[in-house]
């Protein structure tokens, strides 16, 4: 079955959130009411100046305010504008009557723009999770054997609820939030706690298999993989050395990744290099995790050991993670189920079991025939394309075409921006997104 989702289409999205409207949180309290705080100052003086010492005293006190606010949160940069407007009132009543007026405009101006980045840009705060458990998570490493690299593993399930415990940080290593200004995320925290029992179950737990993007990493998902847990899920990721774009090791050594931050489809033989690639990534994965998967069977975790359902797995995956998913579900018989993710279908064999494809909004040229003038990458895309479908002629396979998403709007950098466009995430808010997914 194929559905196509549009913006005002939203099955349940909006009653499952009911009774938590603040989705979405644009950073903790604290945060928020000090970057205000300190950008109202600096419009307080210019608005009101006063000569005497007094008010100059207001003065420096709103520019150390947007300092400090700058060095100890994680508004950096996006506090200069105001920072500037306070200093260049500092000689206002030195300066000539000319001057003064247009002073206090760039003064307000830049306590006003301030403002408004550091609304556009806020510090992302995980949304409460849909789930009633609490979610802890651990992160293990495997130690490299017989050749092969060592692999940062990464698990979240339900735990024991703590709320005096520390929540683990959002990403493991600053060095993969997004660019300016969309890094604030790098100062966050994730819902998750870090280390607690997990909860006592009759039986054992589900496990999921969640598999990042190309060049991605394994902490790029967390609303999904914590939404999870917090239903009862334990949920697995593995950073794939080479493939992911940084792994920190508790050594504190970094692995960089080696392939290309952005796949070349602009001609046949790039996109023949990029096929070949995607097989020798697709190998080296399966290879992690059936390490990852003997791991756990072995022990890996002792208060887990025995708990864990890892003859019967789901496995999902955003983007290059969702071509895994497909192949694993297609050619490895413990995996029962998946999703994929805005993924490429790449190779013939469908997924067996139930499966579920979600992606992006698909654009017009997609959805007319093949002409002459298509692109090498439109045709790749093509040919992922008819493959789907034809995947949706088995049973248990379902499609979900979200109209107002893209690509990037499968992660968590759709929490990066107050505004979807801005993020390059779509036109549907997160809260949406999430809802849906």
């Amino acid at each position: 079955m194929q559905l196509f989702i549009r913006p005002a289409e939203i099955p349940g999205s909006h009653d499952r959130f009911a009774k938590n409207p603040q989705v979405v949180q644009s950073g903790s309290v604290q945060i928020v009411i000090s970057e205000w705080l300190a950008c109202f100052l600096v419009l307080l003086m210019a608005a009101f100046p006063r000569p005497g010492a007094w008010w100059r005293v207001g003065v420096l006190l709103s520019v150390v305010s947007t300092v400090a606010v700058a060095w100890l949160g994680s508004a950096r940069w996006l506090m200069l504008p105001a920072t500037v407007g306070g200093l260049i009132l500092l000689p206002l009543f030195s300066l000539s009557p000319g001057w003064k007026w247009p002073i206090r405009l760039m003064s307000l101006a830049g306590s006003v723009a301030t403002a408004l980045f550091c609304w556009l840009f806020p510090m992302p705060e995980m949304p409460r999770h849909t789930g009633s458990h609490a979610v802890g998570t651990r992160t293990i490493e495997l130690p490299s054997e017989h050749g092969q690299p060592a692999l940062m593993v990464q698990i979240w399930y339900p735990a024991e609820p703590n709320p005096a415990a520390r929540h683990a940080p959002w990403l493991s290593d600053s060095g993969l939030a997004p660019s300016f200004p969309f890094g604030r995320i790098s100062n966050s925290l994730s819902g998750a706690i870090e280390g607690p029992p997990p909860i006592a179950v009759n039986g054992k737990f589900k496990v999921l298999f969640y598999e990042h993007a190309w060049m991605g990493h394994r902490g790029e998902n967390l609303f999904q993989v914590e939404d999870l847990a917090s239903e009862g899920y334990v949920v697995v990721a593995i950073d794939h050395p080479g493939q992911s774009r940084l792994i920190l090791h508790p050594d504190g050594s970094v692995v960089k990744g080696t392939l290309p931050e952005v796949p070349d489809f602009s001609t046949r033989d790039a996109i023949t290099e990029f096929e070949v690639a995607a097989e020798k990534c697709l190998s080296a994965r399966r290879q992690d995790l059936l390490r990852g998967r003997q791991a756990f069977l072995r022990g890996a975790i002792a208060d887990l050991t025995g708990r864990l359902n890892l003859d019967r797995m789901g496995i999902f995956g955003c983007s290059f993670g969702g071509t895994m998913a497909i192949r694993e579900c297609a050619a490895n018989p413990v995996f029962h189920a998946g999703a994929n993710l805005d993924g490429f279908f790449l190779g013939e064999a469908s997924p067996s079991g139930p499966f579920l494809f979600i992606d992006e909004e698909m654009p017009g040229w997609l959805l007319a025939p093949p002409v002459a003038e298509d692109s090498d990458e439109q045709t790749l895309i093509r040919r992922s394309e008819m493959r789907i479908l034809k995947s949706l002629k088995e049973p248990d396979q379902e499609r979900f075409i979200l109209d107002g998403t893209k690509h990037e709007s499968f992660s968590d950098r759709i929490f990066v921006s107050a505004l979807p466009r801005v993020a390059r995430t779509g036109k549907r808010p997160a809260n949406e997104v999430r809802g849906l997914i």
